[in-house]
């Protein structure tokens, strides 16, 4: 029995979309990173939402009710210039959550465009979809 080699080419249409969906990724990744990168508000002034940012406020939520933590706590701004006195536990915890419902809303956000990206049929479907976080 001879067994036949087939050759199967890539259709070049559907390389140069997936290569466009893959470049929208990367494009959405990076202003939900730069959304991500100015911060959350809370009670008028500006935090940090850096990777250490969030490990802090995560912890300072989970000690919020520790007898050892004593009231009130500065937490600085993002740019240094200010901080914010957190006078006790319900604070921290509506600092943390606000925090969390911040970087939630920026990820949510470019999750619904990936989904527009994944599901365009063709090139101008994929350049028609507009980030306009």
């Amino acid at each position: 029995m001879t067994k036949k080699v087939i050759e199967i080419f890539p259709d070049p249409d559907l390389n140069d979309l997936s290569e466009l969906k893959g470049a929208r990724y990367k494009e959405l990744d990076g202003r939900t990173g730069e959304l991500i990168k100015n911060g959350f508000n809370y009670a008028g002034k500006q935090f940090s939402l850096s990777q250490n940012a969030q490990i802090n406020i995560l912890g300072l939520d989970n000690a919020k009710d520790d007898p050892a933590l004593s009231y009130p706590i500065s937490y600085n701004t993002i740019d240094d210039q200010d901080s914010y006195d957190v006078v006790d536990a319900t604070d921290v915890h509506n600092m943390y959550l606000t925090a969390l419902a911040t970087k939630k809303a920026h990820v949510d956000s470019g999750t619904i465009l990936k989904k527009q990206v994944r599901d365009a049929v063709d090139i101008p479907a994929v350049n028609a979809i507009v980030d306009n976080r």
